[in-house]
C-alpha cells in the first residue's frame, strides 16, 4: 500500500490545506489531515494562494509506514518531516519538547524519575532545574545569534518547516495513543526555539546530561553540612566500576554501535553495502525512525533520524552511506578550584585571584499530588568554566577545601543539524 499526501499551507491566510490525498494502492483513506474548506483538490486553491505558500511537501507512505518526503526546498522538507514525525511518534516527540521547555515537573510531577534510556537519569525537578537555568541564561538564543557556532541557513529552514509540520498535524488530527491521549501539553503551539532546545539537550547527552543531578543538588558547605564525605585514601580503594558508571561508562551497560561494510567484490549487485547497527534504544527520545528526504535534483537522502531531528542522522544517498558509533572520549573536563575557608563558601580561587561563584535562583512550576501547581525555587552555581557539581561518589565533592565545575565541549555549539545535512550532501567518502 502506498499513500500519497501533499501538504500545503497558505502563508497569506495562515490556513492549512491538504491539497491532495491520492491513494495509489487499495487504501480506503489517506493518512493526514482533512482538507480545509474549499481546498480539497489542487484546482480549488487560488493561484495567489499558491504563490504565497511557504510550507509544502509531498509525503508518500510506503507499506511499512516509511515516509518518503519530497519538497522544493529545505523548509518544505522540514515541513513534511515534522508532520511525519508527529504521525509516527507524537507522544515521544512532545515528551522531548516538554523536557526542552523545562516543564516536566509541571506535567508529570517533580519526583518522577526521567530516564532517557542512554545517560540521563534524574528526577523531573532536577532536569527542570538545569533546563530552566539554560532558558534563564538564554543559552540557545545566544547560539542562534552566533554566526560561527550557530546553525546555518538550511538547518534553520529545516527546523522552521519541521515545527510547522508538527503544529499542522496537531491542529487537524486526533491523538489516539494512550501514552499521551488527552494530555494538556499536546497543543499546536510548538516554536522553533522549543525544537532548538531539544536539539541542544541532545548535544549534552554524554556530558552535562551525566551530571544533571549533581548540578541541580549542588549546595555550598555549611557548619551543619561541611561537605566531608568519606573518600578512598588510596587509588586501589576506588570502586572503579561504580566510578565509571557515574561518569556514563557503566560496565554493566556498555554503550556503542556497530557497522558492517561489504566491498563491491563481495556483493551480488556489484556495489558496496553498509549495514548500520546503532545501539540506541528502541524507545524514548533517542530511538530512530526512518524517512526519505528529496529535493529533486538537489538533495536525496534516506535513512534514520532521532526523534526531533528533521535531518537524516544515519543513512545514504546515491554516492555514499554512513553510520555512527560512540567515541571513547569524554565530552567534559572537570575543574577543581581551592576554596579559602576564611572567605565565604561561594568564593573560589583562580589564577587571577578570588572570584565569586555565579549563583542563580531558578523558579520551576511543579504539580503537587493533588494536581495543584506551585512554584519551587532551586539554586544553581557556576564558575567561568561551567556548572558547579557536588558529586562525592565521583570523587568531586563540594567541600571546605575545594569546589568542582564541569566544562562541556558540546555546550558551546549548535551545529549538529548542519553536520548531518552536510553528510547527506557528500558525493564521496573523501567528501564525507
Amino acid at each position: 500500500m502506498r499513500l500519497s499526501t501533499t501538504l500545503g499551507t497558505a502563508l497569506a491566510t495562515g490556513l492549512g490545506a491538504l491539497l491532495v490525498a491520492v491513494p495509489t494502492g487499495p487504501a480506503s483513506s489517506a493518512v493526514g489531515a482533512a482538507p480545509a474548506t474549499g481546498a480539497s483538490t489542487p484546482a480549488a486553491a487560488a493561484p495567489a494562494a499558491r504563490k504565497t505558500d511557504r510550507y509544502r511537501a509531498d509525503i508518500t507512505w510506503t507499506e511499512h509506514g516509511i515516509p518518503h518526503i519530497k519538497a522544493k526546498d529545505f523548509v518544505g522538507l522540514g515541513y513534511g518531516s515534522g508532520y511525519a514525525a508527529a504521525e509516527m511518534s507524537l507522544c515521544t516527540l512532545f515528551d522531548t519538547l516538554v523536557t526542552g521547555r523545562g516543564e516536566r515537573s509541571r506535567w508529570f510531577g517533580p519526583d518522577e524519575v526521567y530516564d532517557d534510556q542512554v545517560t540521563l537519569r534524574a528526577t523531573n525537578l532536577q532536569v527542570d532545574t538545569v533546563v530552566t537555568d539554560l532558558h534563564d541564561r538564554r543559552v540557545v538564543e545566544g547560539l542562534l545569534k552566533d554566526e560561527t557556532r550557530g546553525p546555518g541557513r538550511q538547518a534553520r529552514q529545516l527546523v522552521d518547516g519541521y515545527v510547522a509540520g508538527i503544529n499542522r498535524w496537531v491542529r487537524e488530527n486526533k491523538v489516539t495513543d494512550p501514552a499521551c491521549k488527552g494530555a494538556g501539553y499536546i497543543k499546536p503551539d510548538v516554536t522553533t526555539l522549543d525544537l532548538w532546545y531539544g536539539v541542544y539537550l541532545a548535544n549534552l547527552l554524554a556530558s552535562t546530561g551525566v551530571f544533571v543531578g549533581a548540578i541541580a543538588d549542588a549546595a555550598p558547605p555549611s557548619p551543619t553540612d561541611p561537605g566531608l564525605p568519606e573518600l578512598p585514601v588510596r587509588a586501589a580503594d576506588v570502586d572503579r566500576d561504580a566510578l565509571l558508571a557515574g561518569l556514563g561508562r557503566d560496565p554493566e551497560r556498555p554503550f556503542g554501535s556497530n557497522a558492517t561494510a561489504v566491498g563491491s567484490d563481495n556483493t551480488s549487485t556489484g556495489s558496496a553495502m553498509l549495514l548500520g547497527n546503532p545501539h540506541f534504544p528502541w524507545r524514548g527520545r533517542y530511538h530512530f525512525t526512518q524517512q526519505h528526504l528529496t529535493i529533486p535534483g538537489k538533495y536525496d537522502v534516506a535513512g534514520a533520524s532521532l526523534i526531533g531531528s528533521p535531518a537524516v542522522n544515519i543513512g545514504f544517498n546515491d554516492d555514499v552511506a554512513w553510520s555512527h558509533t560512540v567515541s571513547t572520549a569524554y565530552r567534559f573536563t572537570p575543574y577543581e578550584y581551592p576554596t579559602p575557608i576564611a572567605l565565604s563558601p561561594t568564593t573560589y580561587l583562580t589564577d587571577s585571584g578570588p572570584a565569586e561563584l555565579d549563583h542563580r535562583e531558578v523558579e520551576i512550576t511543579v504539580r503537587t499530588g493533588g494536581g495543584k501547581l506551585e512554584t519551587v525555587t532551586e539554586d544553581v552555581y557556576r564558575t567561568a568554566e561551567g556548572y558547579v557539581i557536588d558529586a562525592p561518589d565521583l570523587l568531586m565533592p563540594w567541600g571546605l577545601a575545594s569546589v568542582w565545575a564541569i566544562r562541556d565541549a558540546n555546550a558551546e555549539h549548535l551545529r549538529t543539524i548542519d553536520t548531518f545535512l552536510e553528510m547527506g550532501k557528500a558525493t564521496s567518502v573523501c567528501d564525507l
